[in-house]
C-alpha cells in the first residue's frame, strides 16, 4: 500500500479491483456450495427412487410366488406387466 500513497486514483483503482475479486470469490464459493447441495439432493432423490423400485420388484416376486395375477401385481406395485413377466422367481 505504500506504493499507492502518492497516487489517489491508482489506490482507488486497486481497492476497487480487490473488492471485485473478493466479491467474485465469495460468489463462486456460494455457487459451489449451492451446486453441491443440489447434487446431494438429486442423489438422495435418485437413491429413494431406486430403493422404491427394488422394493416393488421384491413385492412382485412374492406375489408371483403366491400365484397372483400379473394385472393385480401391476396395479399393486406400479410395475409394468412386461417388467413383472421378466422377473425371475
Amino acid at each position: 500500500m505504500d506504493y499507492f500513497r502518492g497516487d489517489k486514483n491508482m489506490k482507488e483503482e486497486y481497492e476497487s479491483r480487490l473488492k471485485f475479486i473478493l466479491n467474485y470469490n465469495s460468489d463462486m464459493i456460494y455457487l459451489t456450495k449451492q451446486a453441491q447441495e443440489e447434487s446431494l439432493n438429486e442423489g438422495i432423490k435418485k437413491g429413494k427412487e431406486e430403493g422404491l423400485k427394488e422394493k416393488s420388484i421384491e413385492i412382485a416376486k412374492n406375489m408371483l410366488k403366491l400365484g397372483i395375477d400379473v394385472n393385480i401385481i401391476s396395479q399393486s406395485t406400479g410395475l409394468d406387466i412386461e417388467e413383472i413377466k421378466s422377473i425371475e422367481i
